[in-house]
């Protein structure tokens, strides 16, 4: 399924003043990354693919919309999840989620 062009435009935008970061397509998608590191994606399912800080990963799976991320069928480690379309319907949503990416992506190191 492809990503959501919209969504892409509206993360490029919210990025546009930070510095290092680079836009990467591939799988289906648009990955943001910041200083080499992988922050914020739009993904092949009309959502988000993101990290976060791996101890809050299950505060926010509680989330509306928020999952676990899985690859091959298999959930991965804490610190990636998937928000389904469902979880950035407003604005606000969107805003949660990049300050919460954002936030991570200070913290690591390459």
């Amino acid at each position: 399924m492809p990503y959501n062009i919209e969504l892409a435009d509206k993360l490029r935008a919210a990025l546009a003043d930070i510095p290092h970061v680079v836009e990467q397509q591939k799988m289906g998608g648009v990955s943001f990354m910041i200083g080499g590191k992988m922050c914020i994606r739009a993904h092949a399912n009309h959502g988000l693919m993101l990290r976060c800080e791996p101890s809050m990963t299950e505060e926010l799976l509680a989330r509306k919309g928020a999952k676990r991320l899985e690859m091959k069928n298999k959930p991965q480690m804490n610190g990636w999840l998937v928000i389904d379309p469902e979880g950035i319907k407003t604005q606000k949503d969107l805003d949660f989620w990049l300050h919460i990416a954002l936030g991570y992506n200070s913290k690591i190191k390459k």
